[in-house]
């Protein structure tokens, strides 16, 4: 029976060439490997019987049919044209899927063929293959000789309800034989995508009729490529690396028993490499697949870090600008102070309130930096308790009224009178208002608004900060949430900061079990909104 594997996209068959010994078995197989091999990478091997040469004849793989995306790989058998070798006929037959049977037309072989045809169906029962669904064509060889008996006298006997298609041929000058094998292999795959419902994806053809075209392509191909078929081919064993040779001429019992159990063993052995190759072939097509998507994914880890490799290039740059001003405006301050020493109090303490602020601002950068190390690093062990919202917001906008006021920016605010409480750390929950204010105020026009809203949601408290500023590009709405990632370029137009107010803010709600995302358009300001879940929950927890 023929081997589909589905997965690899391969059908492995097998044709036997049937019928009496010098009846043309193997040179119709010579001629056939012509068509398939003429470049001769394939050896045939001759098995010498007596008065028969019996051939055994593999085509795995033939890499040139190639049928609607299945490679149709062909194994192709001779069986011993004697009687006495019937035990190994029927190791031949097994398993096979389609017959070529080939008849010799001379008068004194009738009888010869005669029985090597009714042999064929014992086989075909004894070994198990159903007649009714075995492809078998017909060759009336030697169809060149005078003596040949007619087309009608050979169809009587052979072929008289004209069930099997049939060819005359002359095996030794190469006439009908190709054609015949073509017709065999034809109805073999048709059978063969019948059995397991392969369809050929070529419009209404059946599958056969594509291997077909495909085979006649073939021939067309090498037609020239045939050498003279007279001159049998013989492979030394010494090189023959795919199938042993073995030759005898004795006559005796025991030899002829050894030659039927050879001839099986290397039967047997060659229908178990069809099946081992088939599993190969599968177990390489999935290696390729997984060296593919294992290939895909350290393309993807090796993009991915080349990213963070850039990040970090940009956080270096961008914390060695925003560190390098308070420290030179403390040193340069400093520096005035101990040289010349401001005896004006009002100066001094100028100075000194300079050097407070920019320490401060400097801490403010490092305290950043070490908060977003240690939320990263592992999950904190936060004490939470009941927080009300509009008091945090009410508390934050105090906290940052003085900037506002230095930029000329308004505070309007949108709070309900009364809101569940939330469960969260204060502390934390303080650092994402301010820094969405921050971010608010620094991004908002000289006079522009900032608006502070909050509301019961249905997965919580919603709480959003608008600003009135030029707004954000749609591609650039996850970018902003980067570690170290601020739009705008580090040494012109980037705004002040290093960029970890945003995602450090969602680091914390996230804690909070809670999500942020922005809404904005170019030209039409930004508004961050942030839910938190109002569900109690205990004392000191992990969030």
């Amino acid at each position: 029976m023929s081997i589909v594997s589905l997965a690899t996209r391969t059908i492995n068959t097998k044709i036997v060439y049937y019928g009496p010994a010098r009846g043309g078995k193997t040179t119709s197989l010579q001629q056939v490997h012509r068509h398939i091999d003429p470049g001769g990478r394939q050896k045939l091997v001759s098995f010498k019987t007596e008065g028969d040469t019996t051939l055994f004849f593999d085509f795995l793989p033939i890499d040139l049919i190639d049928v609607a995306g299945y490679q149709v790989q062909i194994q192709g058998y001779t069986v011993p044209g004697q009687v006495k070798y019937n035990s190994t006929r029927r190791a031949v037959l097994t398993s096979s899927d389609a017959v070529v049977f080939v008849v010799d037309s001379t008068p004194d072989r009738l009888e010869a063929s005669r029985k090597s045809f009714e042999n064929l169906f014992e086989n075909l029962e004894t070994v198990g293959l159903e007649l009714d669904s075995t492809p078998i064509v017909l060759q009336y060889n030697k169809r060149d000789l005078d003596q040949a008996l007619g087309l009608d006298e050979l169809r009587a006997v052979f072929n008289p309800d004209r069930r099997y298609a049939e060819f005359e041929t002359s095996a030794l000058k190469g006439h009908g034989v190709w054609p015949a094998f073509c017709q065999v292999a034809r109805q073999m795959v048709d059978e063969v995508a019948r059995r397991y419902r392969i369809r050929p994806g070529h419009g209404d053809e059946a599958f056969g009729e594509v291997l077909a075209q495909r085979l006649a392509r073939l021939h067309e191909e090498e037609a020239n490529e045939f050498a003279d078929p007279s001159a049998p081919e013989v492979t030394d064993a010494e090189r023959c690396q795919e199938i042993f040779v073995s030759t005898a001429d004795q006559d005796t019992t025991d030899l002829e028993g050894n030659r039927d159990y050879l001839l099986q063993s290397a039967v047997h052995a060659n229908i178990e490499v069809a099946r081992l190759y088939g599993e190969i072939q599968q177990l390489k097509n999935s290696l390729e697949d997984k060296v593919s998507e294992r290939t895909a994914e350290l393309e993807e880890a090796n993009t991915e870090l080349r990213q963070l490799d850039k990040l970090k290039d940009d956080f270096i740059a961008s914390i060695s600008h925003e560190f390098r001003t308070p420290l030179t405006s403390i040193q340069s301050y400093v520096d005035i102070l101990l040289e010349f020493g401001v005896e004006e109090p009002e100066k001094r303490n100028e100075f000194l309130d300079i050097i407070r602020q920019e320490a401060a601002r400097l801490t403010g950068l490092v305290s950043k930096v070490l908060d977003l190390a240690a939320l990263g690093a592992e999950t904190p062990n936060w004490k939470l308790e009941p927080i009300d919202v509009c008091e945090l917001i009410t508390a934050s906008v105090r906290n940052k009224r003085a900037l506002a006021n230095e930029r000329g920016v308004e505070f309007l605010l949108g709070l309900p009178p009364r809101l569940p409480k939330i469960h969260g750390n204060r502390t934390r929950l303080v650092q994402v208002f301010e820094n969405l204010i921050d971010n608010a105020i620094k991004f908002s026009p000289e006079n522009g608004k900032v608006r502070l809203s909050a509301r019961q949601g249905r997965d919580g408290l919603e709480i959003s900060v608008a600003d009135s500023g030029d707004g954000i590009a749609s591609e650039d709405h996850d970018a902003i949430f980067d570690r170290f990632r601020q739009l705008g370029n580090h040494y012109t137009d980037k705004p002040t900061g290093i960029g970890l107010g945003l995602p450090l803010s969602r680091m914390i709600v996230e804690r909070h079990r809670g999500t942020i995302e922005v809404e904005s358009t170019p030209g039409h300001g930004s508004t961050f909104t942030f839910t938190l879940p109002t569900e109690a929950a205990p004392q000191s927890s992990r969030p």
